[in-house]
């Protein structure tokens, strides 16, 4: 992947680390990083 998207995915995965498994937002953040990690970079 692009650096750049390479290190969004990094600051979204910290953010994903902080926060309580039971939130809602942690799932939206796992969703999105999984997507990010089935894209076709190459």
């Amino acid at each position: 992947m692009p650096a750049d998207v390479e290190a969004q995915a990094k600051k979204e995965l910290s953010r994903y680390q902080r926060l309580p498994e039971a939130a809602g937002e942690s799932g939206v953040i796992r969703n999105y990083l999984d997507w990010l990690i089935e894209l076709p970079w190459s």
